[in-house]
């Protein structure tokens, strides 16, 4: 989970001067590349996971005179999926192990942030559905609870969520995203105690 994942993209979006979404995921090469050494910290309310940091803040670094709106908006995707590794990370380190993630909610509907996503996480994605995370889940749990329809929100989970589609990772890519992820991690740990 990363504290404001779609609301850095909403952010991104309203300040960048561009008149949408697609307008902006239009000017983004997803090819990997040396544009990728501009890193994007997402913390932009800040962060539960895995810092326990509410005074982390947003942070672009590498910029150049060559760097474009395009590179930027990668960046701004990209730090978000870097967030979302921490957060796998750190589970794997307690011995947790995952064969997919899940997506759901605004993220899921862009078929390139999907792929960035599961490259950078090197798990196959699944987009589940309907609707949005947050009003799902909070119905789901009602449901489970109230006992009326569902015995217990495993079932409810059955008979609601459904796989949309899923993205599989580049495993070709998996040596570069480790090393960014590196480089990222590296970022945040060395400013860290110059966040207000």
């Amino acid at each position: 989970v990363v504290l404001s994942a779609g609301a850095t993209l909403n952010w991104w979006d309203s300040v960048s001067g561009e008149n949408g979404l697609e307008t902006l995921l239009s000017q983004v090469s997803f090819n990997a590349n040396s544009n990728d050494e501009i890193l994007f910290l997402p913390y932009l309310t800040g962060e539960r996971t895995p810092h326990a940091n509410p005074k982390a803040r947003g942070v672009f670094f590498g910029l150049h005179t060559g760097t474009t709106r395009g590179d930027l908006t990668r960046a701004v995707l990209q730090g978000v999926a870097l967030a979302l590794r921490d957060s796998l990370e750190l589970m794997t380190n307690k011995n947790r192990f995952f064969d997919e993630a899940v997506i759901v909610g605004g993220g899921a509907k862009s078929s390139k942030w999907k792929k960035l996503i599961s490259d950078t996480l090197q798990v196959p994605l699944k987009v589940t559905g309907p609707g949005e995370g947050a009003p799902l889940g909070a119905s789901m749990l009602a449901a489970s609870t109230s006992k009326d329809n569902f015995s217990d929100l495993e079932e409810v989970v059955n008979n609601w969520v459904h796989t949309l589609g899923t993205t599989e990772p580049d495993t070709g890519k998996s040596e570069y995203y480790s090393d960014l992820h590196k480089k990222y991690k590296n970022l945040y740990d060395s400013i860290v105690s110059e966040f207000p």
